[in-house]
């Protein structure tokens, strides 16, 4: 991904509610839901529907101001796509090609815990290169529990650009850094 395109990426707490509720629950429950029809067809399908899941996953971290935010995404994330995947495959009714625990629901921890790890370890790469790329978040930003700063900036020394309206004879004339 380019430096300009990282510039752009939108966090999710700038998208619209519904690339939110896309991103965070509709994604995971249709791969959930076709990984589990796959598991009982056959074990390679099973397995790259899979790893295609989890490519597809981890952005999801680095959307996030906050690693809070991107852990419990991660954790939302693994519980709704292994729910969905093992409601998928009990629907089937097919034998599973794959060994799954007794019951069945003891799998989710095999996921949602995963998942939350790999988006606050994402969050962390992706936090560091904002803040080693100079692509701090702007004013207002969140403050960070981990280091004090704006998130993105290195050790909180980036400060956000302040303006002052100038005034000449009663009317606004422009904005001039203070």
């Amino acid at each position: 991904m380019k430096e300009s395109e990282t510039a752009t990426m939108a966090y999710f707490d700038q998208m619209s509610l519904s690339r939110r509720a896309w991103e965070s629950a509709g994604g995971a429950v249709v791969a959930g839901a076709l990984t589990g029809i796959l598991l009982g067809v056959n074990l390679w399908a099973y397995i790259v529907a899979t790893l295609v899941s989890v490519v597809g996953a981890l952005p999801a971290g680095s959307q996030h101001r906050t690693v809070g935010g991107a852990l419990l995404r991660g954790l939302v994330g693994g519980t709704l796509w292994s729910t969905a995947l093992l409601i998928a495959h009990g629907v089937t009714g097919l034998p599973a090609t794959s060994a799954l625990p007794e019951p069945p629901v003891a799998f989710l921890p095999f996921c949602f815990l995963p998942t939350a790890l790999v988006a606050a370890i994402v969050w962390l790469i992706a936090n560091r290169r904002r803040a080693s790329t100079g692509n701090a978040l702007g004013a207002g930003a969140p403050r960070s529990r981990i280091h004090g700063g704006a998130v993105g900036s290195p050790r909180g020394r980036i400060q956000p650009e302040r303006t002052a309206r100038v005034r000449v004879d009663g009317e606004t004339r422009g904005e001039v850094g203070v």
